[in-house]
Order: structure tokens, then sequence, then C-alpha cells
């Protein structure tokens, strides 16, 4: 299942997980979820995870920020229930 901003079924983090749930809620097999979240202008804002800058900017900052960046945002997805 993926969850984009577009489809606006889920506008704030509380009806992200929500729906996340009760999709999984109703199927006979595990789900996958996952959403378009690359950083820079690519951002799912209803998340309200923080959105990495850029890949220039990013990448101009080192190997280490990216990283901790990557992470922040990969972290606070998992948190509303999002696989990749």
């Amino acid at each position: 299942m993926i969850v984009v901003p577009i489809n606006q079924n889920a506008p704030d983090p509380a009806a992200i997980r929500q729906l996340i749930q009760s999709v999984r809620g109703v199927m006979a097999h595990p789900v996958l979820t996952a959403t378009n979240q690359e950083g820079g202008t690519v951002c799912f804002q209803e998340t309200r995870v923080p959105c990495m800058a850029g890949a220039r900017q990013a990448g101009s900052q080192g190997p280490g920020s990216v990283q901790s960046e990557m992470s922040s945002m990969s972290q606070g997805l998992k948190a509303l229930g999002f696989d990749i």
C-alpha cells in the first residue's frame, strides 16, 4: 500500500496511522506500507516528519549529515506505521 499526499485521505499524523492500521486490520496477509518522502521538494507534509534538505544541500554537508537526516526521517515515518 502506498500512501501519497495527493489522495488526501489522511490529513495529519493520527489519520495516517489510523489509515495504515485499518487497512492492515482487514487484510488476510501482511501489508507493506510506503510513501514518497525523499527530502527537498518531495516531502509528505501531512506526516509532520522533518524532511531532509534537497540532495545538493544535504550532500554538501557531508555523509554524516545526510545519514543523520535520513535516519531522522526514517524513524519518523516508521513511527507512523510505514515500512519502506
